[in-house]
């Protein structure tokens, strides 16, 4: 799939029903859970203001009022003109454009964060994305990345059953609001490219702890959920690669 035809299916897919998404992120289900962890890691990383913030993929503002709330100024940009109008209407003074991670309209050296939650697995080209927020990153500031970890035994579990039952798993993904492609990463990889691009690496962490696999996690959610939970403290240990998601925090080298 070409860079133009996966911005495009992204764009297309989170315009669809952004109450929805947002509404996702309360829901006792595994999905529900996996997006919560998710922001509460990357939360943990952020700390506190002052500093300014970009958010990418900001979606319906799922981040703005803790990111807000912490002493932050906020910018939040998503490629979806449905989601950035869904943002407005529940944060009408906050700051929101409709923009892509390869082009960000600000100038250099204007944030000191960008968080970059769900993001980069709908990008095609990781060196340019880096490069771009790299330059809108002040020197010594942090960027905050999400990744879907290719080597959680769970998403090992899910390449399988697609690759054994094909049309049959595509269609129950397809059931579950699920049929967009994204894509999964060894994250050392990712880290390699971020250390190229001008950025050393910190605190690598992981969410999500899921051992209940597809289709059950979907048929059982509450003890998805529950176990998960109860596996959460591996995320700072050596067995983090057991996580379905990673997050990479990345300073920008003061000079290069």
């Amino acid at each position: 799939m070409s860079e133009k035809d996966l911005e495009k299916t992204a764009r297309n897919y989170f315009s669809l029903n952004p109450k929805e998404y947002a509404d996702s992120y309360s829901k006792e289900t595994a999905e529900g859970y996996s997006f919560r962890v998710r922001k509460d890691r990357v939360l943990e990383l952020l700390g506190y203001g002052p500093g300014r913030v970009l958010d990418i993929g900001c979606g319906p503002a799922v981040m703005t009022k803790e990111i807000t709330d912490r002493g932050f100024t906020y910018d939040g940009i998503d490629i979806s003109e449905v989601m950035i109008g869904e943002a407005k209407k529940k944060f009408p003074a906050a700051s929101f454009s409709v923009g892509a991670v390869e082009n960000i309209s600000a100038p250099n050296n204007a944030y000191d964060v960008i968080v970059a939650m769900g993001l980069v697995e709908y990008v095609t080209d990781d060196s340019a994305a880096i490069r771009e927020m790299q330059r809108v990153l002040k020197p010594g500031g942090r960027l905050l990345v999400s990744l879907p970890n290719w080597w959680s035994p769970m998403r090992m579990w899910d390449r399988l059953i697609i690759a054994l039952l094909g049309s049959f798993i595509r269609r129950f993904r397809q059931k579950l609001g699920e049929n967009i492609f994204h894509r999964e990463y060894r994250p050392h990889a990712y880290m390699k490219t971020l250390e190229k691009e001008g950025f050393t690496i910190k605190n690598p962490t992981a969410y999500n702890f899921r051992i209940l696999p597809r289709p059950f996690d979907y048929w059982f959610p509450k003890l998805s959920i529950i176990t998960a939970t109860l596996l959460e403290p591996l995320r700072l240990t050596p067995l983090r690669f057991l996580g379905t998601g990673v997050i990479l925090e990345a300073v920008r080298k003061r000079s290069q």
